[in-house]
């Protein structure tokens, strides 16, 4: 596997990461609030609109967790816990494919829900996106810190 660093210290990296994450994962929330807030000013059919409402409820829930799990990712970095950084890899592929999920599901009820203001979800979607790639990369960079301590 090629070094996902660049040769630098895989566990100052996984702080890094795991920093960045939380940022990140932050940011997503706030946005995923506007969101929230977007669709419930532009309810017209309760019905039809619940489902889209219910996944934002449920994706901010989890990009909370995730913030959480990113400060533990730092934690267990820092203190070269093993136990804890394998939890975070099985935790943090579960989360990204949830995230990623919801995002699929609240587009399409969203666009089932009636017009919305568009600036809010475009967001929404660009941070989805940009989160999936960094978590993936966030997950190989683990990965590699993992495969550092079984060799020692």
């Amino acid at each position: 596997m090629t070094h996902p660093m660049c040769g630098a210290n895989l566990r100052r990296g996984t702080k890094v990461v795991a920093f960045g994450d939380a940022i990140l994962s932050g940011i997503t929330v706030f946005v995923a609030l506007l969101v929230l807030y977007t669709l419930f000013m532009s309810v017209k059919d309760p019905e039809v609109s619940a489902y889209a409402i219910g996944g934002v409820i449920i994706f901010v829930v989890l990009m909370v967790i995730n913030v959480y799990l990113a400060f533990r990712l730092y934690r267990s970095a820092h203190e070269r816990n093993l136990q804890r950084l394998k939890q975070y890899r099985e935790t943090a592929l579960i989360i990204l494919t949830l995230s990623s999920i919801l995002a699929l599901l609240i587009r399409h009820a969203a666009n089932n829900a009636g017009p919305i203001a568009l600036y809010p979800l475009l967001w929404f979607y660009i941070l989805c996106v940009i989160s999936s790639v960094y978590r993936v990369y966030m997950y190989l960079v683990v990965k590699a810190f993992l495969e550092e301590f079984e060799l020692v």
